[in-house]
């Protein structure tokens, strides 16, 4: 299992990348720019969850980024979550 983070924004070259080389088990988290792919007018957020990948977004960024509304594919964390996932995938690895 393997945490994702991304930071590259909308839309991307890189996060669909990342998307063809997740796996199921594989988990997400939206950082930075990124965090405009949780908007729920978003195609990209519901190809994560279509392939058993869990998809994050972390609550400072969305408020930062003025993203008031995340799809339903989307659980928005805070810190303590994301250090949570973290210590649950043993890889890690970074997208910008």
């Amino acid at each position: 299992m393997t945490l994702h983070c991304l930071y590259a924004g909308a839309p991307s070259q890189v996060a669909q990348q990342l998307l063809n080389q997740a796996t199921p088990g594989d988990a997400i988290v939206l950082l930075g720019d990124a965090v405009e792919l949780a908007a729920s007018n978003q195609d990209w957020n519901t190809q994560p969850e279509q392939h058993g990948i869990a998809l994050y977004a972390l609550k400072p960024d969305l408020q930062a980024a003025g993203v008031a509304t995340v799809a339903s594919s989307v659980t928005p964390i805070d810190y303590t979550q994301w250090v949570d996932l973290s210590v649950a995938h043993r890889n890690q690895r970074l997208w910008r």
